[in-house]
């Protein structure tokens, strides 16, 4: 199967701005299952600075710098990719059964490789601690058992209705614990 994505992202300013920052992460990366056959990203009004890499997890970053006055902005993807639906179904994480504790206990055991590849997902660092505010959030989610694909969508669900974004409430530096 062959797919032609569009994706655009636009922001409109209040007042015009003089110099601003965007990171994208939306282009396409291959995977056993997933080929790119093309994947651009572009910027309106032009950007003065940019830098594409691959992120630590292989995914493909677009940093843009736009240093002149401009008072919105518009970043487009544009991809085509093929897709292998046959490979994906057979290898589908989703499947109902396995289950969040077969997950965890996978996670707990992964060696080489793999252990350095779910390593940053899993580890407790200065910015990702243990947050006590957090458990409300899963009282009866991490049932014995239960798929991991339930719990994923429960807690999805959750943040999408009781979160709210508040672009004046944060910042880049705001601990975790202020968030909860």
């Amino acid at each position: 199967m062959r797919f032609h994505v569009t994706h655009r992202t636009t922001y409109r300013y209040g007042l015009p701005m003089a110099d601003g920052y965007t990171v994208a992460h939306l282009l396409p990366r291959d995977t056993p299952w997933q080929r790119v056959i093309t994947a651009e990203v572009q910027v309106s009004p032009e950007s003065d600075e940019r830098e594409d890499h691959l992120d630590l997890f292989g995914n493909r970053v677009v940093r843009l710098g736009v240093h002149h006055r401009h008072s919105a902005l518009e970043v487009t993807s544009r991809c085509e990719v093929e897709v292998d639906p046959t490979f994906a179904w057979e290898h589908d994480v989703s499947s109902r059964d396995v289950s969040w504790n077969m997950a965890a206990q996978a996670v707990a055991g992964a060696r080489g490789d793999l252990a350095v590849d779910v390593a940053p997902f899993a580890a407790v660092t200065a910015s990702t601690p243990y947050v006590d505010g957090f458990d409300d959030l899963t009282v009866g989610v991490f049932l014995p058992g239960r798929p991991l694909i339930d719990v994923v969508r429960h807690l999805c669900r959750t943040l999408f209705t009781e979160f709210f974004f508040d672009g004046g409430a944060t910042e880049v530096t705001t601990p975790l614990d202020v968030v909860v």
